[in-house]
């Protein structure tokens, strides 16, 4: 499935808040190499609509942000 949105972006141009919001809570984190990638998977329903998010951070630097429609 192609996803709905693609959202790149360096963490050093967001909002201290926003970033701690979407990518600073460590513990939901799925750590593949410390310091280098890192991902976290959400899943939201809004009545019959269901999306997958899946947000990366490489090298404590990038962030992104990518919705998919669930199947």
């Amino acid at each position: 499935m192609p996803p709905v949105t693609v959202v790149t972006c360096p963490l050093d141009n967001l909002p201290t808040v926003a970033r701690e919001i979407l990518f600073g809570q460590t513990s939901s984190w799925t750590v593949v190499q410390p310091g280098a990638y890192r991902f976290n998977i959400l899943e939201t329903e809004d009545f019959d609509d269901r999306k997958f998010i899946v947000r990366t951070v490489i090298h404590e630097e990038i962030g992104t942000e990518v919705t998919f429609n669930s199947p």
